[in-house]
């Protein structure tokens, strides 16, 4: 009986601490969590700015603390992305990207319009279990293809945001070589820039300069103008 009384007293016990662990975790896991709210808010939930869509015509840029690249962002250094030049007309090309979409796993087609804009979305590699937004327009009337590859979420370090290691680049990359499409041309005055900046200052001058805008529209060379 003593025995049974013991084991009894040592069960209750280990079920108390059990349950203090429990609660140590499940309070610190909130605690977490809401860090990572206020860390992760999702870009524009505060200002009101959409995640994705048009604006004039044209694909979105990207804001300055985001993991985005976008051919629209022509007045920013690490955020812009040479529009993809393609040949042919433009209902097989729409066709054939969006046969290379829908033949990876990764991505989640939300929406289209024949022969002018997709629509996709895919995990982000930052933060893990993020949402990315990859969207395609077409410019049949000069062979181009714009697109906008953006996190919805970002995770702050200090003043600065948490890379996304390359992702998106990588699989905008993926996606060009697999539909075979070339890049447009970088003006002179884009190569000149990048020169002077190689030449100029070291490495953590370049970071700090590269979400800075330019005072060179990296598109077709007109000077910046703050909006």
């Amino acid at each position: 009986m003593k025995k049974s009384v013991s084991f009894l007293r040592w069960f209750l016990v280990l079920v108390l601490v059990c349950r203090s662990h429990t609660w140590r975790i499940a309070r610190n896991t909130i605690a977490t969590s809401l860090l990572i709210f206020t860390l992760n808010r999702p870009t524009g939930a505060i200002d009101g700015t959409p995640y994705y869509g048009m604006k004039d015509g044209s694909l979105l840029s990207c804001k300055a603390k985001s993991n985005c690249l976008s051919t629209s962002s022509v007045k920013s250094l690490d955020k812009f992305s040479p529009p993809w030049l393609y040949n042919g007309d433009v209902e097989s090309m729409y066709n054939n990207l969006l046969k290379v979409i829908q033949s990876d796993p990764l991505f989640k087609v939300v929406e289209t319009v024949p022969s002018t804009y997709i629509h996709v979305e895919a995990k982000s590699a930052v933060p893990i279990g993020g949402t990315d937004d990859i969207e395609f327009l077409f410019n049949d009337k000069d062979k181009i293809i714009t697109y906008r590859s953006n996190s919805r979420e970002i995770i702050a370090a200090g003043p600065e945001i948490l890379g996304d290691g390359g992702s998106h680049k990588n699989r905008l990359e993926s996606i060009k070589r697999k539909i075979n499409v070339k890049v447009s041309d970088q003006n002179e005055e884009m190569e000149e820039y990048m020169q002077e900046i190689e030449s100029k200052y070291n490495f953590i001058q370049k970071i700090q300069m590269a979400s800075q805008p330019s005072d060179i529209n990296f598109l077709d060379n007109k000077p910046y103008v703050s909006e």
